[in-house]
């Protein structure tokens, strides 16, 4: 399983906490940030295990 490590508070998890940040826009398309679930800082992460399978992908797409 994937392991990350945030590069602001040093928490280790498994899964991030993904945000879907519209940037005031009514209409996709909009942007998907994957946060620490400790800090909510966005995209400070080491990959501690290498997986080429991105989960996250249109994650946007299913929320809006």
């Amino acid at each position: 399983r994937k392991m990350y490590r945030c590069d602001n508070c040093g928490a280790v998890f498994a899964v991030p906490e993904t945000r879907c940040e519209r940037h005031g826009f009514k209409y996709p398309p909009y942007e998907a940030l994957d946060c620490c679930p400790a800090c909510g800082v966005a995209g400070m992460f080491d990959v501690e295990r290498e997986d080429d399978q991105d989960e996250f992908d249109g994650i946007c797409e299913r929320s809006a």
